[in-house]
């Protein structure tokens, strides 16, 4: 028995690898209609970005179960199915990404008033001026001018 919040499985079969990530998919792009069909005045923090937010971390989790065992299964049937099911959510995050409405959503919260107290440090972070970097010796991932 797996403690709360643990997820993962290890008396899996390859069909369950298969379904769980149709079921995934399913669910996932569920989420984001949801989001896409909101219209402008219903657009808010909750209904985008948290519900997008919640949805990648959970999204997160049951992907990582079930890309998990292409990496330690001893068994083929079950190391192949993953690889399958890895593949085929990758295609439907290029296919989700492409959609577009709900990144269009997003960007609609973001010119909203409401918000403007947070989506520019959210949506645009700046970097850490150089010295700041060098005095805690981590490297810069952005490009300082």
């Amino acid at each position: 028995m797996a403690a709360d919040g643990i997820k993962l499985c290890w008396n899996v079969k390859k069909e369950n690898i298969e379904s769980d990530a149709e079921k995934l998919m399913e669910r996932m792009k569920t989420v984001y209609d949801a989001i896409g069909k909101l219209s402008d005045d219903e657009v808010t923090y909750e209904n985008v970005v948290q519900t997008a937010a919640d949805c990648d971390c959970w999204s997160a989790v049951e992907r990582n179960n079930i890309d998990f065992l292409q990496h330690v299964s001893s068994n083929k049937e079950l190391r192949d199915a993953s690889v399958a099911a890895d593949k085929k959510l990758s295609e439907f995050d290029v296919e989700l990404s492409k959609v577009g409405r709900s990144g269009r959503t997003i960007g609609e919260l973001h010119q909203s008033a409401s918000v403007t107290v947070f989506c520019p440090a959210v949506l645009t972070p700046s970097p850490p001026p150089t010295s700041q970097l060098a005095q805690t010796g981590e490297r810069a991932l952005h490009t300082v001018s």
